[in-house]
């Protein structure tokens, strides 16, 4: 890329005429400046901008008013590092017609149990860069970052609802049901059958190929069965059962969803609904000694509340 063609793409300001022309990549790490690289100076430190130049750096982007020191070296001031990043990385979006897509949490983990070719973007600038910077033509990329794709993008893509047809409902944690002419029969929550589909619908809509992977660890309503004194049991082999959702959002909508279905299990703090039965714990503690349900919902870590349980009953076969 030219130089000049940089600086006016970012928004930024030439502070010398140099010798160089053109870069060939960038970095945002001095020490690990490759030669012909432009060096983008994250952290406003002029050492680090030394160090960029003595590895070979071709192009200094900083929002310091630096003094050029090489005349073969070009050095440009923005504004605003951070958003003529953003704009190099919508260059390139556009140039290679990249795609992407704004996903809830839950779509995120229903997405990490599917084969598909996608990627995620993530918090990370510098990580959303190089994913950029690194896709090929017509890549697939989804976030749940919010206010991110306005940023690199000026047509995000919508996941439209989807409804599937239902089969069997004979266990909350089984999912039977048609999709797209296609039977599913899945250890999944059927309560969450429509968001998969919406996410299998898009796919579907993207002619990207897809291959289901075991929801059996699927991080939402994650079902920890146990016994009668609270103990956990493997997988349906009891009657009863705390399920785990971790994620406060999904947890509120499960209560409107669910209601006078099961006792919900909270924390104080938490805001509840009117006219609906719950438990109030200080501690997940407290739910070792709970009886009288068959299922109940629990705004907590599975792993926890796993190893709560399971250390109750280590102490008891001790003694």
């Amino acid at each position: 890329m030219r130089i000049a063609s940089l600086a006016k793409l970012i928004g930024a300001k030439m502070l010398n005429e140099p010798l160089i022309k053109q870069i060939d990549g960038f970095s945002f790490i001095s020490s690990k400046v490759a030669r012909q690289n432009a060096y983008f100076d994250i952290y406003g430190d002029l050492a680090s901008i030394h160090q960029a130049a003595q590895n070979g750096a071709y192009c200094i982007i900083s929002e310091l008013d630096i003094i050029p020191f090489d005349n073969e070296i070009a050095f440009i001031k923005v504004d605003d590092l951070r958003l003529s990043i953003y704009r190099l990385m919508r260059y390139f979006a556009t140039q290679k017609e990249l795609k992407f897509a704004q996903i809830s949490n839950l779509q995120l983990n229903i997405l990490k149990h599917i084969n598909a070719d996608f990627s995620v973007l993530c918090a990370d600038l510098i990580q959303n860069f190089n994913q950029i910077q690194n896709a090929s033509a017509k890549s697939l990329f989804f976030t749940t970052e919010p206010n991110l794709l306005e940023k690199i993008t000026f047509c995000p893509l919508k996941i439209a609802p989807q409804n599937a047809k239902i089969i069997k409902q004979n266990s909350l944690f089984f999912s039977d049901f048609i999709f797209n002419n296609e039977r599913f029969n899945l250890q999944f929550p059927n309560v969450f059958v429509n968001e998969l589909c919406e996410i299998l619908g898009f796919l579907m809509e993207q002619n990207i190929a897809f291959r289901l992977r075991d929801f059996k660890d699927f991080a939402h309503f994650r079902a920890l069965f146990v016994s009668t004194q609270n103990q956990p049991a493997p997988f349906g082999a009891s009657g009863r059962a705390f399920i785990c959702e971790n994620d406060k959002s999904v947890f509120k909508w499960l209560c409107a969803k669910l209601k006078n279905q099961m006792l919900f299990c909270v924390p104080p703090n938490f805001k509840k609904h009117e006219n609906t039965d719950y438990f109030i714990f200080s501690s997940l503690d407290d739910l070792k000694n709970l009886r009288n349900f068959t299922y109940a919902l629990v705004l907590c870590d599975y792993d926890e509340l796993f190893k709560i349980l399971s250390t109750r009953h280590q102490n008891e076969l001790l003694f």
